[in-house]
């Protein structure tokens, strides 16, 4: 088999695959198949899927600055207030050394100085607000598994899909949802990676309620599951149990589901493993 390319006579060039078929025993067909779409659509797949990691960096980057400066800046203020408090105690004293104030004072103008670059830091990389467009919910989760289905294959991991038959609309930025759905997919992954290949499953429903006029998004696996100290700091920034892990994943994709007003959560599974819930507002009728 071969893969030729070919001149069409209206202009362009088009690529064939070459294949020798044999009809009888003196006779041969040459089978040509056209393959530009397919290598197409192969290449839009992979575009598609670099923007998503590139976008996923660099939204990682943001919201680490962003957590980072909310962190740090608490114990500013506190010391802030405690020298402010220390300075009117030695001034409403008797022996109150000009010397000491003075000190106090610079201290305080540092802090205040800190605290102004840090507010300055957290305004210049906070998270845009969500564009949101009308999706349809089971298209935008089967195309966030398929970006993972090289890793999929290579972790040998049989995925499981209940998405239902009802057309499930949420106006939502499309962007934001799928680092939601990607990097959730990305934990359970990870999470089986200490688990005997063999069983790995990973399965994603989507239940709607018609009465809350919501659905949540469940991604489940049988990986090794959630310790109680896990359970306690999932959601703590910069604690993870990942060696490599920078601990602000979870805390990215509960602010993005917070932003579409739903609601993000893990929950441990009865048979080993664990389930993260998404839930949405559907668009309304």
């Amino acid at each position: 088999m071969h893969t030729v390319s070919v001149r069409q006579q209206q202009g362009g060039e088009g690529r064939f695959e070459a294949t020798m078929v044999l009809l009888e025993k003196e006779f041969l067909a040459l089978k040509l198949e056209d393959i530009s779409r397919r290598t197409s659509a192969i290449q839009r797949y992979l575009e598609d899927r670099e923007q998503l990691f590139s976008t996923s960096r660099t939204i990682s980057v943001s919201e680490m600055a962003t957590t980072l400066a909310h962190e740090i800046n608490q114990p500013i203020g506190t010391v802030t207030s405690l020298l402010c408090g220390i300075r009117l105690r030695l001034e409403n004293g008797e022996n109150a050394q000009p010397e000491i104030v003075a000190a106090i004072d610079q201290a305080v103008d540092q802090t205040r100085f800190a605290a102004n670059i840090i507010a300055r830091i957290r305004d210049y990389t906070h998270s845009r607000k969500p564009v949101n467009q009308t999706l349809e919910l089971v298209e935008l989760v089967c195309s966030c598994a398929s970006l993972l289905d090289w890793e999929l294959v290579r972790e040998n991991i049989d995925l499981q899909l209940d998405l239902g038959n009802d057309l499930l609309m949420v106006s939502a930025d499309e962007t934001m949802l799928q680092q939601v759905f990607v990097n959730l997919l990305r934990n359970a992954i990870e999470a089986m990676r200490g688990t005997d290949p063999a069983s790995r499953q990973l399965r994603i429903v989507l239940r709607k309620n018609d009465a809350e006029e919501e659905v949540e998004i469940a991604i489940a696996d049988n990986g090794v599951g959630l310790t109680a100290d896990a359970k306690n700091q999932l959601f703590v920034p910069f604690v993870s149990s990942k060696p490599t892990g920078m601990g602000v994943g979870l805390n990215i994709c509960r602010s993005f589901v917070e932003l579409h007003q739903g609601r993000l959560w893990l929950s441990s599974n009865e048979a080993g493993g664990c389930t993260s819930h998404v839930l949405l507002p559907l668009l309304g009728n």
